[in-house]
């Protein structure tokens, strides 16, 4: 089974979880996944700590809810030497604009996988 990681400040939902195990992959490092997805982006620097330590999970894929800065260095990886580990992972980013609260929890339907530039 092809591993992912679950990359937001928010918790995953059941249904999210049932969905990514349904396309086929395996939840892993969710702490990681997690405390990654909680740092604040101030600067390019923040970003590249953030891509290294996704880098370093080593998964097939990366579901979650993606900050502005991140989509965009994420739409670029894989297209230089340095990113090569990168290339073609796939990964699904949330926007707020499809959020849902479902109790005291947001909720982001996970649809729409897309695959990183290469």
């Amino acid at each position: 089974m092809k591993k992912a990681v679950w990359f937001s400040r928010h918790t995953i939902s059941n249904e999210q979880r049932a969905e990514i195990t349904a396309r086929g992959y395996q939840l892993v490092a969710e702490a990681e996944g997690k405390t990654l997805g909680s740092v604040a982006l101030r600067d390019e620097e923040d970003v590249r700590i953030v891509l290294n330590g996704l880098r370093s999970l080593g998964v097939d894929a990366i579901f979650g809810v993606f900050a502005a800065p991140i989509q965009a260095a994420l739409s670029v990886m894989g297209q230089s030497a340095d990113d090569e580990d990168m290339a073609g992972c796939p990964y699904s980013p949330r926007g707020m604009s499809t959020a849902q609260l479902r109790g005291n929890a947001l909720n982001f339907p996970t649809a729409n996988l897309c695959e990183w530039a290469r």
